[in-house]
């Protein structure tokens, strides 16, 4: 299971504008020639998806791992019902960046053992323990900067980098309108997601939030039920589409 985990705005004007040049000039990518901003965001993306295998290797557990199967509906007698390779994905995202026991997440208690060893995984640490995931609107496409409207959690749309995420695939389906519930990483250049990206199509959305107000009518959300009333949601009616780390 973990073998297969592992295969899976701006914050500045100016890096706004360079994203804009270099994303735009993506389909003109050659092996001679990769913008620095490309560059980064890969090398970013590939530390991530290592990152997440030592965390899942060190922190999360059989009983995690089955109790996230009955959160999400595919557990019965033990064992967990794929309908698909990428639900692993959905699963060990569900484990490592919710808090299952009260004394934090994965990447909280990998913060603090044994810790960051470079700059890179300080920064990845950083952005993950603030990651927040919420039901957003693509607002417009710009190359491989996808920039969207929060329509769950207005309060964390001032928050660094979460109104906006590079993906080099899912970029290339995306949609203006197209509903997105993912999981986004701030960091200071440009938002990320987890890798974990449930999309709809834009006459879902009265749907979706009639099924959101209706679960937590009380106005009190729960992560964990949240993320699950999603995925049970994009399994019936999403739209089916295999979003990798680039």
């Amino acid at each position: 299971m973990n073998d297969i985990m592992g295969r899976n705005q701006a914050t500045a004007r100016e890096l706004h504008a360079q994203c804009s040049r270099d994303s735009k000039s993506l389909g003109k990518i050659t092996r001679a020639h990769v913008p620095p901003f490309i560059k980064r965001y890969q090398q970013l993306r590939r530390c991530q998806v290592e990152l997440q295998q030592r965390i899942i290797n060190k922190y999360v557990t059989r009983d995690q791992i089955l109790a996230a199967g009955s959160k999400l509906g595919i557990l019965k007698d033990d064992c967990l019902y794929f309908e698909g390779e990428d639900e692993v994905n959905v699963v060990m995202d569900l484990c490592i960046y919710e808090d299952w026991e009260g004394n934090g997440n994965a990447i909280q208690r990998y913060h603090e053992d044994p810790g960051p060893a470079s700059d890179i995984e300080t920064k990845l640490l950083d952005g993950m323990i603030n990651a927040r995931s919420s039901l957003f609107e693509v607002e417009f496409i710009d190359g491989i900067q996808i920039n969207l409207r929060n329509i769950l959690h207005d309060r964390h749309v001032h928050e660094p980098a979460l109104d906006s995420f590079l993906e080099i695939n899912f970029s290339k389906s995306c949609k203006i309108g197209m509903l997105v519930y993912t999981r986004l990483i701030p960091f200071a250049e440009f938002g990320v997601t987890s890798g974990i990206i449930f999309p709809f199509t834009v006459s879902m959305k009265s749907t979706l939030l009639d099924a959101y107000y209706q679960r937590f009518s009380s106005g009190m959300t729960n992560p964990l039920d949240e993320y699950a009333l999603f995925f049970k949601l994009y399994r019936d009616q999403g739209i089916a589409v295999v979003s990798r780390y680039v």
